[in-house]
């Protein structure tokens, strides 16, 4: 893999859909599910935190050898929508949800 090529915006991409896909995941989750470097997923999670595109929720429990707890991520429901509008020849269906669903 090229030098940096595991910190551009694909990388984002695929973490948003982790989380996605994950609600509650924690940065390490996202690291073993998506064969990332920690220190990589640490770096974007910052990032789309500053953007507010996710959000931390909760801290869930230590291991059972210790160490740090885990921060369960989650995306902001409040970021964006999703609008789909279905027309038929009569009538028409329109739906807008956030992107929690």
């Amino acid at each position: 893999m090229p030098r940096g090529a595991s910190s551009g915006p694909l990388t984002a991409t695929r973490i948003v859909r982790t989380i996605w896909l994950n609600p509650r995941i924690s940065r390490i989750g996202i690291a073993e599910h998506l064969g990332l470097d920690k220190s990589t997923v640490t770096n974007q999670v910052s990032h789309l935190i500053e953007l507010g595109i996710i959000e931390e929720v909760s801290e869930g429990n230590a291991g059972v050898r210790g160490g740090r707890r885990p921060i369960h991520l989650a995306i902001r429901r409040g970021y964006g929508r999703v609008i789909g509008i279905e027309i038929q020849v009569e009538s028409y269906v329109a739906l807008a949800v956030d992107l929690a669903g």
